[in-house]
């Protein structure tokens, strides 16, 4: 995937706010060395979730054109938010956010059982809502059928819809996130930031290794 960033040494030396430039991230990359087209160099760190990658895919999708890849960008963009969601409320519920006593042993286990769910979205979908129910005691609010079957007809039916039609999925997949990405920030916070900094921090002790690896 290819995302664009600004240079802040332009920013500081040149007074250049304007200093776009474009780089490819992976799933194995989150920090990384760049350097801008003026010779910049600097080290990028990706904090954003999955989710939120994909929905931008899809934005960018959208605007140049191509109406089905946007759809499936956000549809998986779903996918992925109820994997976060579902970590963030186990995390919650066992009171677990990596902490020395059994934290490493959980992790393990946690990440050993979402193997076997991984390649079935209708699992996933059904640890979510459950998870759901025992955090909130209440059935949580899922995406209309008919927004569902849109998601199908484009995903497995090989649909070509409009843009219209994908723009208003587009705004209610948004708002679907949004809204129980608050939910999750409010009810569950200290969960909620060990989620969203596990991979940040994983890659940052990483990085150290790395650093501390070459100046030995």
């Amino acid at each position: 995937m290819r995302i664009s960033t600004r240079c802040t040494v332009c920013e500081i030396l040149e007074n250049d706010y304007e200093s776009y430039f474009m780089f490819d991230i992976t799933d194995e990359i989150i920090i990384q060395s760049v350097t801008c087209p003026k010779g910049h160099p600097s080290v990028l760190i990706l904090t954003h979730q999955r989710f939120e990658l994909l929905f931008d895919m899809g934005l960018h999708a959208l605007n140049d054109g191509y109406c089905r890849e946007a759809a499936t960008n956000f549809a998986v963009a779903v996918e992925r938010f109820h994997e976060f969601s579902i970590e963030v409320m186990t995390a919650a519920l066992k009171n677990n956010f990596g902490k020395p006593h059994e934290g490493n042993n959980f992790n393990s286990q946690y990440l050993t059982t979402w193997k076997k769910m991984s390649q079935q979205s209708e699992r996933q979908l059904g640890a979510y809502m459950m998870l759901y129910l025992l955090s909130f005691n209440k059935s949580p609010d899922m995406l209309s059928n008919k927004t569902t079957q849109f998601r199908n007809e484009v995903t497995h039916k090989g649909t070509f819809p409009s843009k219209e039609r994908v723009m208003e999925y587009g705004e209610t997949v948004f708002n679907y996130i949004k809204d129980k990405l608050e939910e999750l920030r409010h009810t569950f916070p200290e969960a909620f930031e060990y989620v969203s900094q596990k991979q940040l921090n994983q890659a940052l002790e990483g990085y150290r290794q790395h650093f501390n690896d070459n100046i030995r």
